[in-house]
């Protein structure tokens, strides 16, 4: 798939690219050497994405350290989607100057303003928007909250991904003095520590130990922490990392909760944890099981349930006769792309980001901090403080 969609973004690439050469580069009067360096882009496109094909190891080749394949899509597509929205604006233009029969060009001008915009910010997500860290306060209001517990402060860390920070680990030490600087009553991490194996996450140890509230860390694992990502040459090697990554999230004084719950005590109050193991979609297992995480709870107090996939309180527990009051997920890093309140994430989640709200339970999906592809625009990396306060809620 990964092969097949860099094929098909170098093939538009080189539509596009002879289109704008044939019209605005080949009519400049300079040498012509200087004018095929216009096709250079494309070039390191073809022949990285012959390398794919031909199975050249391009992590062996430049260092583990580079996820190759990652920044050459995004390459890609910066370089794609700029000059595509100028040739669709030179398009436009020229269409208006056959109907008008004009030699103005103001849509070809608008066009490489709207381009320069395009790659610009594109550039931006891409250098600056991956740590471009951000704290969002978010207040659950609810009579069901505890007096202890008025104004009782919850971070939420989601979706690290610490494979992807292997270049830059000091960034990952900022998300833990941002942690620290919330002074949290209790840490919640919701899931995917890594991408693909634990290997990962060695060197982050000490990071890892610094994400804790006074009442400690609740974590649950997400789709990439059960390995599935990564080819194992049998099933045990896998079982074995996942095993290691239990042992390592036990090890930092993490609370693992693997369908099945807790509570946090304050004097004579309480609040129940509820968490679950990862929700997975086609072709991942479903290893979430509500019903048996909520087993012998005590749901006459406030639950806060814990899910990487948003998608499971949408489809196994809003609707549920027992009683959630708030859920905490993350996973769909709103597909590290939003204007607004607009993100492609909203055609395939029901629930992709921020507070939502269903017959009076809530539901909190963070944007996380880590990355998959190696570009944020708009769905900046997120540390959120939940702060619980006691009264009616809306």
């Amino acid at each position: 798939m990964f092969k097949f969609m860099s094929l098909m973004l170098t093939l538009a690439t080189l539509l596009v690219d002879l289109y704008i050469y044939q019209y605005y580069v080949k009519p400049v009067r300079m040498r012509p050497i200087y004018k095929m360096l216009w096709f250079l882009p494309l070039l390191i496109s073809m022949f990285f994405v012959a390398g794919l094909y031909l199975k050249i190891n391009f992590r062996q080749l430049f260092g583990t350290i580079v996820d190759f394949e990652d920044h050459l899509v995004i390459f890609l597509l910066i370089c794609f989607v700029s000059k595509f929205v100028f040739a669709v604006f030179s398009l436009l233009n020229k269409l208006m100057q056959w109907l008008t029969h004009s030699d103005h060009r103001p849509l070809t001008i608008l066009g490489i303003a709207l381009s320069i915009v395009t790659a610009s910010v594109g550039i931006y997500g891409y250098v600056w928007g991956l740590s471009r860290f951000t704290v969002k306060n978010v207040e659950i209001v609810s009579d069901r909250i505890p007096a202890a517990f008025d104004g009782y402060r919850i971070v939420q860390v989601s979706d690290l991904h610490l494979g992807s920070w292997r270049s830059s680990p000091e960034e990952v030490e900022r998300v833990a003095e941002l942690v620290e600087a919330q002074n949290p009553d209790v840490v919640m991490f919701t899931g995917d520590l890594i991408n693909r194996t634990f290997s990962e996450t060695k060197g982050f140890e000490s990071f890892l130990e610094r994400m804790k509230g006074k009442d400690g860390t609740f974590a649950v694992l997400g789709n990439h922490d059960y390995c599935t990502y990564q080819r194992y040459a049998n099933d045990s090697l896998r079982d074995n990392d996942l095993l290691r990554l239990r042992k390592l999230i036990d090890s930092v004084g993490w609370r693992l909760m693997e369908n099945e719950n807790d509570i946090i005590v304050r004097g004579n109050d309480t609040v129940t944890v509820v968490g679950v193991e990862n929700w997975g979609e086609y072709p991942f297992p479903k290893y979430g099981d509500f019903k048996k995480a909520i087993r012998g709870a005590d749901t006459s107090k406030f639950v806060i349930f814990l899910s990487h996939n948003p998608r499971y309180w949408h489809d196994e527990v809003r609707d549920s006769p027992l009683f959630v009051d708030l859920t905490l997920s993350g996973h769909t890093h709103a597909m590290q792309f939003k204007i607004g309140n607009l993100s492609p994430a909203s055609s395939r989640y029901p629930e992709w980001s921020g507070l939502y709200k269903h017959n009076g339970r809530a539901l909190y999906v963070s944007e996380g901090i880590g990355y998959i592809v190696p570009i944020r625009v708009g769905a900046w990396p997120e540390l959120t403080v939940l702060t619980l306060k006691r009264g009616s809620a809306e």
